[in-house]
């Protein structure tokens, strides 16, 4: 019976211990997977985060791709504008040649015109060449004779306009210098 009572306390030893290094391995186990499982949720992070970073360096090259092509674009416009201002230039040019022979041959001679006179003159214009305006900007000094221009102007409308709309709009304000001596 003592030998029973032995073997019975050494089992029951046997099976604490047991007990104990099961509850270890199983304690150890769970150490392991909540480090495991922590790992992977930082892992997740990090891919996360890197797709993020991808996704924004994907948007930040599509938009400077985009900032690059509308440059471009801008620049080619420019350029194409800067020859066709360059062409309007010439053809308003070429009309303020016509408005002023126009005045000069609708101009009429003041009594008491003083040689050399000249004045700036700057007309409003509608589409169709009519005067919406005309002020003397620069005045010769000779009050008649700046009055004697701005009705030559007046008569003189419709003043010649050209007939692409592009042209004409850059000169819908136009200015220059009236001087009689070529009359």
């Amino acid at each position: 019976m003592a030998n029973l009572k032995k073997k019975q306390a050494a089992e029951k030893k046997k099976a604490q211990s047991l007990a104990k290094k099961r509850k270890a391995e199983d304690k150890k186990i769970k150490q392991q997977q909540q480090v495991e499982t922590k790992r992977l949720k930082e892992l997740e992070i990090k891919r996360k985060a890197e797709e993020q970073r991808l996704a924004e360096a994907a948007m930040q090259r599509s938009m400077e791709d985009e900032l690059k092509k509308e440059k471009a674009a801008a620049a080619k416009k420019k350029k194409a504008n800067t020859a066709r201002d360059r062409q309007a230039m010439t053809e308003i040019e070429k009309y303020i040649s016509l408005i002023h022979q126009d005045v000069t041959s609708s101009w009429i001679l003041p009594a008491n015109f003083k040689p050399g006179s000249k004045c700036t003159v700057r007309v409003k214009l509608i589409p169709g060449g009519d005067v919406a305006d005309v002020k003397v900007s620069k005045c010769s000094g000779d009050i008649l004779f700046d009055r004697s221009v701005d009705a030559a102007v007046r008569r003189a409308s419709p003043l010649p306009v050209p007939k692409d709309p592009y042209v004409f709009d850059k000169m819908r304000d136009i200015e220059f210098i009236f001087n009689p001596k070529s009359k």
